[in-house]
């Protein structure tokens, strides 16, 4: 049950459904209309339902609020507003200031900040449009801010491709539609109304609001996010009808498969290919020079002098992380060389539609030009519970970073430090890279690439420094080339207090995050450099849906390399299923409680090896 209050302190529960479209013509002062054509815009503002709260709606103009259009309006008790924008308006900003609401972790009547508003986002094509206006809306809103980049035109369609992404990094579900349905507050509180009142937990636990409302990376609040949903929903417990008595290890809950299709077909030379039915992954990763990477395949098998030989036919479309628009590559390879190779590596012709929704089948469409072989023709694939762009990966990253006074959208910072030599290199959305060193207490030095290459060798202005495993860079007034930064990029560190009685501990400085489907892989991994020190090198968890389902590990002793695993693959063996394991709602901290770790098999018996006890923390993108 959530906590909800009154503002007399007791408990209430308020349906907001629909209220929106029953209100409009009391909410009748409203701007914009004119005799013309005009869209009809309703919603309600809600963080506990907002009374009295500002609502006004602007036009769109490079990435932020434009000129208004008409006047703004106030909201009900319900926090429900209505009011009409010329059709042709475009994209129209909408945004919530002041008004007061009860706050659903302390029963508080509680001011919405004036200064920091809450935004949403519709197109505004004729007729009506619903527009909820919440701190995820905002949330969603702003990451599509920082996704498009300063100068790009943001709509709805943008919008509701940065829901998906918050969602995923809250582990809201996926089909939740945050623009266009009504949260539903109280003790029967729908999925939204959940979702509000664990924002509310978390800024009563000491998140700030003004964080949350001013965040483009909801990644950033996942940890908190779900330490304030379990405080709101009472906690895990013991179960229903448990007694109390159990013992051992709580099993692992059941993986749910993805369900993944794939379909189309395309012209290779003189030939033709198309996926099986289920020949689709999608794939994203950490660390790696790509956004995201479609494989459509289709296998085959047949046997050779009793061997079982597996034929593959596989066409592969990759994006490139450091372009400002779209382009991609491909190749396809045909191991039973019925089928030519064909490969494109620059003005490819191929085009990648990926409609918005619960799910994101995936349309590509190959017009034949500048390869080794020409490919033509459409493919489609879909996978639920996948990432869909490096964008989406878990992350730590927050920035206030300024390039020539605008905004510098940052995607990630690969991060290194030693004794010797300390590199940060940020990547922002544009594709540019501003590379920073940094050997022992020198002043730290720069690099851009983004104006032709520009170079700062001293006074450059730049400061880093740790604490508590967060890195914080700082340029004030640093000129690189033509380029002037100002601001700070922090970022989180790889953390372990993993240890082993017969493996040692893991000192972990790096790590990566790999998605294909719905399966998740993090590693974690020491600095490899240190090839004479004992105990564990490398940890890799790898999820379906959350839940684990294998762990790998590496550690040296001596001369020696072990390998010890749980999981996947060991069932044949008699092992269960990896137990004491679990990885956390961010998707980057993983947590052991006597895990067994097996090793060879003796006597047809897998023999427990190893045990692990601590958790790891990975940085994320």
């Amino acid at each position: 049950m959530f906590k909800q209050y009154s503002a007399q302190g007791g408990f209430f529960q308020r349906s907001l459904m629909g209220a929106a479209l029953a209100t409009a013509a009391a909410l009748s002062a409203c701007g914009g209309g004119g005799s013309g054509p005009s869209t009809a815009i309703s919603g309600q503002v809600v963080k506990g339902p907002v009374e009295g709260a500002q609502v006004c709606a602007f036009q769109v103009v490079n990435n932020a609020k434009g000129p208004a259009l008409g006047s703004c309006v106030s909201t009900n008790a319900q926090g429900s507003y209505s009011l009409t924008v010329p059709v042709g308006s475009g994209p129209v900003w909408l945004e919530a200031t002041g008004g007061t609401y009860v706050d659903e972790a302390t029963g508080n009547p509680t001011t919405l900040p004036a200064d920091i508003p809450m935004l949403s986002l519709v197109n505004a094509t004729g007729g009506t449009a619903a527009a909820m206006v919440t701190p995820l809306t905002t949330l969603a809103v702003n990451t599509a801010r920082q996704v498009a980049g300063a100068n790009a035109q943001v709509d709805e369609t943008a919008v509701r491709q940065a829901v998906t992404q918050v969602l995923q990094q809250l582990s809201l579900p996926l089909g939740l539609d945050l623009l266009a349905t009504a949260p539903v507050v109280g003790n029967n509180a729908n999925e939204y109304g959940q979702a509000l009142a664990a924002i509310s937990e978390m800024v009563a636990q000491g998140t700030p609001l003004a964080d949350v409302l001013s965040s483009g990376n909801a990644g950033q609040f996942s940890q908190a996010f779900a330490t304030a949903q379990e405080a709101v929903s009472g906690g895990s417990g013991s179960g229903e009808g448990g007694d109390g008595g159990s013992s051992g290890p709580t099993p692992p809950a059941p993986v749910t498969p993805s369900t993944v299709s794939a379909s189309g077909s395309v012209t290779v030379g003189s030939g033709s290919f198309s996926p099986e039915a289920t020949g689709f992954e999608v794939t994203v990763e950490s660390n790696m020079g790509y956004d995201v990477k479609y494989r459509f395949y289709h296998s085959s098998q047949r046997v050779v002098n009793n061997v079982t030989i597996t034929d593959t036919q596989e066409l592969v479309v990759t994006r490139s992380r450091y372009n400002t628009s779209p382009e991609y590559t491909y190749s396809f390879y045909d191991s039973t060389g019925t089928l030519p190779s064909a490969q494109c590596s620059s003005a490819c012709d191929v085009v990648v539609s990926t409609p918005v929704g619960g799910t994101h089948p995936v349309t590509v469409t190959l017009g034949g030009t500048d390869a080794t072989e020409p490919v033509r023709g459409t493919l489609v694939g879909d996978a639920t519970n996948a990432l869909w762009s490096f964008n989406e990966l878990p992350a730590t990253t927050t920035s206030s970073l300024m390039r020539n006074g605008v905004n510098a959208v940052v995607r990630t910072v690969d991060y290194s430090s030693t004794a010797f030599l300390t590199t940060a290199s940020i990547e922002l959305s544009n594709g540019a890279l501003l590379s920073i060193s940094q050997q022992g207490s020198q002043p730290a030095t720069a690099i851009y690439n983004g104006d032709g290459m520009g170079l700062c060798i001293s006074n450059c202005g730049i400061t880093l420094s740790t604490s508590n495993g967060v890195t914080t860079v700082s340029l004030q007034g640093t000129v690189v080339g033509s380029s002037t930064f100002q601001g700070t990029v922090t970022l989180d560190s790889t953390r372990s207090t993993l240890s082993s009685p017969e493996l040692g501990t893991l000192t972990a400085v790096h790590d990566t995050i790999k998605s294909v489907n719905n399966v998740r892989t993090v590693t974690y991994a020491a600095d490899l450099t240190l090839i004479n020190v004992d105990g564990i090198t490398s940890v890799a968890v790898t999820s379906r849906n959350g839940v684990v389902t294998r762990v790998d590990v590496s550690a040296r002793q001596g001369q020696s390399i072990l390998s010890r695993s749980c999981g996947d693959g060991l069932s044949s063996l008699g092992v269960s299923p990896c137990s004491g394991v679990s990885l956390g709602a961010d998707g980057r901290t993983v947590s052991f409680s006597n895990t067994a770790l097996y090793a060879s098999v003796v006597g047809g018996q897998p023999v427990v090896a190893a045990t692990l006890n601590g958790s790891v923390v990975a940085r994320g993108r």
